[in-house]
């Protein structure tokens, strides 16, 4: 089964033209955008990453980079500051990868309790991205860490795709993403490497995550799709 692929971005990017990541093959099924980095940083070009990519009908996620030495109420309050009432197909996403010289225990609890108030203020329980030996090395001794769904980095530093499947941290038993490569081919951009993911499933899995379902498309959308096609390769229709 071909694993559904994905992206993630921020404005590392710049501005990124979605009609040819929509145009992708493989087809671009899902985007984790990047909206606000701890309590004061706004990823200035996440409004437009945000619409455009819902316009060309890619299933996204915020992501939020989380500081453990900062408040997790007022890094939330940010976070959501910047979906507000759109919060995307799928799940927010806690991005946890900095220690910051706080202890294992420390930074196991603002990461839950971030993750509580996402929750409770969305009614989606988020997503934690990280790699196996960072949350086995700064989340030691944490017991609740399989009850959420991970998002797992490990790859090779080329443009190749890691395989999989991703080295799971202590207490997790399955994964729910792979970022594969951090550098991957740009897609919609010029210069800029890219992230690239795979979904442990199908695109018809990514729906049902998301709560939807995969529908035959009619042959407007289909029209639709060509034009977009073409455009991104620069032809005349």
């Amino acid at each position: 089964m071909e694993k559904a692929f994905g992206v993630d971005v921020s404005a590392y990017q710049e501005k990124i033209d979605w009609d040819v990541v929509a145009a992708h093959q493989p087809k671009v099924s899902f985007a984790g955008i990047r909206a606000a980095v701890s309590w004061g940083y706004q990823d200035a070009w996440f409004p437009r990453n945000w619409q455009e990519a819902k316009r060309v009908g890619i299933l996204r996620m915020a992501y939020q980079v989380v500081f453990p030495s900062e408040d997790a109420t007022r890094q939330v309050d940010n976070l959501m500051k910047m979906v507000g009432q759109d919060i995307g197909e799928l799940p927010p996403v806690l991005d946890c990868e900095l220690d910051q010289g706080q202890s294992p225990v420390h930074i196991s609890n603002v990461i839950l309790s971030m993750a509580q108030l996402v929750e409770a203020r969305t009614g989606k329980r988020p997503i934690l991205y990280s790699r196996a030996l960072w949350v086995n090395q700064y989340m030691a001794g944490a017991t609740w860490l399989g009850s959420y769904d991970w998002w797992l980095a490990q790859y090779l530093f080329t443009p190749d795709e890691h395989p999989g499947p991703p080295l799971l941290p202590t207490g997790v038993t399955k994964w729910l993403i792979h970022q594969t490569t951090s550098h991957g081919p740009p897609i919609g951009v010029s210069s800029q490497q890219m992230d690239y993911d795979r979904w442990n499933g199908s695109e018809a899995d990514v729906l049902l995550y998301a709560g939807k379902t995969l529908q035959p498309q009619s042959l407007e959308q289909r029209l639709a799709r060509l034009e977009v096609e073409a455009r991104a390769h620069g032809w005349n229709i």
